[in-house]
């Protein structure tokens, strides 16, 4: 795949997967099929002409509807970040504790991720795939932030937004982190006293008056 600074500039798409309208279900079926063949060929292995066959969409449709091919494989990338979050809250949801869901949610989003399919590209294209999460993370993480919004605002609607949004980006460069450098650390390799540590961060970032911090910011 020629290599292009990626724009997400498909604003009805990514409204889509935020969660603040219903995507049509035509889209869904092209970003599911894309999904399928990146998981099956990789980044490079699949064309246009294979989308249009398994879906039955037109050419025209999907050049209109997504672009060229390299803004099709950011928004099917973006499609299946998008879908974790639904998954993961139904995972976590009996937890008692709000902290408990956030850090249960955030081990297994990390190991769902180096499990899926995006997972298995970092590992078979890690040269296109790594700059997509790493320094053009930009389009991409905006659709995970907005999209873990949207499930905490469902979830836990005791949390104010703008908290959850600045905990929520937090949280997300700690999985990215966790994905890309798996290396073990005194926060996260799997024994009780990191997901303790952990925890702890996490009920630290939930009590921050965000409201006092930006007072004293812009005092300064």
């Amino acid at each position: 795949m020629a290599r292009k600074i990626p724009q997400l500039t498909i604003d009805s798409v990514l409204a889509e997967m935020s969660g603040t309208a219903q995507m049509a279900e035509r889209d869904v079926v092209v970003l599911r099929c894309v999904t399928s063949l990146m998981d099956d060929s990789g980044l490079r292995g699949w064309t246009i002409d294979d989308v249009v066959n398994k879906t039955n969409v037109g050419r025209t449709t999907l050049y209109r509807r997504f672009g060229d091919r390299d803004d099709l494989v950011h928004a099917a990338l973006a499609f299946e970040i998008s879908e974790m979050f639904p998954a993961l809250a139904r995972r976590v949801r009996d937890l008692p504790d709000v902290a408990e869901r956030v850090v249960e949610g955030l081990i297994q989003g990390v190991a769902l991720v180096r499990r899926s399919m995006l997972g298995r590209l970092l590992d078979s294209d890690p040269e296109h795939l790594i700059p997509l999460f790493s320094v053009e993370a930009g389009p991409l993480m905006a659709v995970a932030i907005d999209s873990l919004a949207a499930v905490a605002a469902a979830e836990s609607p005791e949390l104010p937004m703008a908290q959850t949004r600045v905990v929520g980006e937090v949280l997300i460069r700690l999985a990215l982190s966790a994905v890309l450098t798996p290396t073990p650390t005194s926060l996260w390799d799997g024994t009780a006293e990191s997901r303790a540590r952990l925890t702890s961060v996490v009920r630290s970032l939930l009590t921050v008056d965000l409201d006092m911090v930006s007072q004293r910011d812009q005092a300064g």
